[in-house]
């Protein structure tokens, strides 16, 4: 009566006069309070755009090279503009600010070049670990790291070293007031590649690692109801292979430890999130972790209902997901801090790129535990927190990995059951600027 007059499909969550005035209607009064047990569908026009402060994240640089090989391929502008320079849309510092929201700026100062000797770093010709750090902090004197929220390695590969993969982390690092966790980047000059001599292909990933986040799983359970445990039930693939172990370990990829083929094909985690690939944007758990989200971008789901859902790249104040505590249906103890994130990918902004890799068109359902997915199994305290769950499986164990990762969304008509927490997530539509779930809990 409400909706078909007003053309609407759905309700909007807002009482406009025509609710406020049938709701007095039916209970006699002037002044009624409605309880809402779904939010409100995204309202029209969109929320708007978001203008908050930007809050610095300060890197320090250090550009390095070894006595064996002395040169400066780089200059301190290059690094510049490459790291900081937000004018230049390739730039570390502008992936962050849009991931952010704009809530996140990157800034920072470079030092060097600093010219050591392999023997001041490492017992390795070549080689490195990612412990070399505390080495290079004590061969630099000048660098007062406590102004700093981390440090970037910019290393020139000695004579007869190819460049190393980039790796990022966090490392309790020895300043001039005692010991301070910072995020640490290493980052090698490739001279072999000099359209992307500074690695943009791998640095938006290793600087996530440096601010805390661990990788983005890919979890396969072969139907779209889970009826029991899922680590057992189900497989796990990390873009870290575990090779040689069990058939019954979830995290059991069946490849020996000398099999390189069977190995890359493993390696492959959440290919819709960047710290699953090297790809897009991050999934809204990422950008929760680190301080990317305001309150009212997160819709935290507890009773039955219709729910909306924006593009994550939107930048707009409008719900990004929504997180579903799964210790609220279940009295099992190991539910403890698990959620389900439902979210939705347009090809927006860094997203773009993801139109080309898999499906887009549904919810991407997410398992979610901030104390790491496999906390309780001795051995895996330290795994991955999040991991994509496959809506779409494959039966066909033949068919390629890779395109069983790319078709991984809930589609439209299209229900995931978790029975043995009885909760059902269901797309009911999918449009350019949002996407409808029900939620049950039955």
């Amino acid at each position: 009566e409400i909706l078909t007059a007003n053309g609407l499909n759905y309700p909007t969550g807002y009482l406009g006069p025509a609710t406020r005035g049938k709701m007095n209607q039916i209970y006699g009064c002037g002044n009624v309070t409605i309880p809402l047990t779904s939010p409100p569908i995204s309202p029209t026009p969109p929320p708007p755009p978001i203008s908050q402060s930007q809050k610095e994240k300060k890197y320090a640089v250090l550009l390095i090279n070894f006595d064996s090989n002395p040169v400066e391929p780089v200059t301190k502008e290059d690094v510049k503009k490459f790291y900081f320079d937000q004018s230049n849309p390739k730039s570390l510092s502008s992936y962050y600010k849009e991931v952010s929201y704009g809530s996140m700026k990157l800034v920072g100062d470079i030092y060097g070049y600093y010219t050591l000797a392999y023997s001041q770093i490492s017992p390795y010709s070549c080689g490195y670990s990612v412990d070399d750090v505390h080495n290079y902090i004590k061969a630099i004197s000048d660098v007062n790291f406590d102004n700093y929220d981390g440090v970037i390695l910019t290393i020139v590969p000695g004579a007869g070293c190819s460049a190393g993969i980039p790796n990022g982390l966090r490392r309790m690092i020895n300043t001039t007031s005692g010991n301070k966790e910072m995020g640490v980047v290493y980052n090698f000059v490739d001279t072999s590649n000099p359209r992307d001599i500074l690695n943009g292909w791998a640095m938006p990933h290793e600087f996530g690692h440096s601010l805390g986040l661990r990788h983005s799983s890919y979890v396969d359970c072969q139907s779209n109801t889970i009826t029991g445990n899922i680590f057992r039930d189900c497989k796990i693939l990390n873009l870290t292979v575990t090779v040689g172990c069990p058939a019954d370990n979830p995290m059991c990829s069946g490849c020996s430890a000398g099999d390189q083929a069977c190995i890359a094909l493993h390696a492959k985690g959440d290919l819709f999130d960047l710290m699953g690939s090297n790809e897009g944007g991050l999934s809204v758990y990422q950008r929760e972790k680190v301080g990317f989200l305001v309150d009212r971008q997160l819709n935290i789901v507890k009773s039955s209902g219709i729910y909306a859902i924006e593009p994550r790249g939107t930048n707009t104040l409008g719900v990004k997901a929504i997180k579903i505590p799964l210790r609220e249906h279940s009295g099992d103890e190991n539910n403890k801090d698990f959620y389900y994130y439902i979210e939705y990918v347009r090809p927006i902004g860094s997203d773009e790129i993801l139109s080309s890799r898999g499906e887009l068109n549904g919810a991407f359902v997410h398992l979610v535990n901030p104390n790491g997915l496999l906390y309780m199994i001795p051995g895996y305290e330290n795994y991955d927190d999040q991991a994509i769950l496959d809506m779409s499986p494959h039966s066909n164990t033949s068919m390629n990995i890779y395109e069983n990762i790319k078709d991984v969304v809930l589609k439209t008509g299209q229900t995931f059951k978790d029975e043995k927490r009885r909760i059902s997530v269901k797309t009911i539509d999918v449009k350019d600027d949002k996407l409808v779930v029900e939620v049950n809990f039955y």
